[in-house]
């Protein structure tokens, strides 16, 4: 079996594993909530494929994270903190805990994940902004992909990281 077929079965692992960690299917999840039918687990069909972006909503606040594959890799494309008017949850652990659990299950089903740090849009972030999020994907595991070179209207398009399988459970057993 080639290495792409195997990554796109690991892929499909972690997104499996995804509802029992209370990520929801965002689409499902509305079409039930339509209908006025029970969400429940089993109301979840298993994902078959790969296409697409995957859109997941999660805990009671519905935050949004969206995920796909490409080149043998899980690409975050997203975390989105849902954010009622006058409340702001930014510094609570909410991003922390998505990312934590998506590493984990990256690092459960050995597939690498890639993503691109990069600012909200509209939102003023400039240069430390950006560098302040690299930072917090590199407590994560994240490093930055070796053909990026900084320049001032580079941290506009974002900053391109991944980060590699951890295999926490191997260096302890040594």
């Amino acid at each position: 079996m080639d290495a792409n077929k195997i990554a796109q079965e690991r892929y499909l692992r972690v997104l499996n594993d995804l509802a029992d960690h209370g990520f929801w299917d965002f689409n499902r999840l509305l079409d039930l909530h339509y209908r006025n039918e029970a969400i429940t687990r089993d109301r979840f069909p298993r994902f078959e494929s790969c296409e697409g972006v995957q859109r997941f909503a999660v805990g009671v606040e519905a935050d949004v994270v969206e995920l796909g594959f490409s080149q043998g890799q899980l690409w975050l494309k997203s975390i989105r903190l849902n954010e009622r008017e006058g409340e702001d949850r930014k510094g609570r652990g909410v991003g922390t805990e998505l990312l934590e659990t998506l590493c984990g299950l990256c690092d459960k089903h050995r597939i690498e994940m890639s993503l691109t740090a990069s600012p909200k849009l509209g939102k003023g972030w400039g240069a430390e902004e950006c560098k302040r999020l690299v930072g917090w994907y590199q407590r994560h595991g994240f490093v930055v992909d070796l053909d990026w070179e900084p320049n001032d209207s580079s941290y506009e398009d974002g900053i391109p990281m991944r980060r590699p399988v951890q295999r926490r459970e191997l260096e302890l057993s040594r």
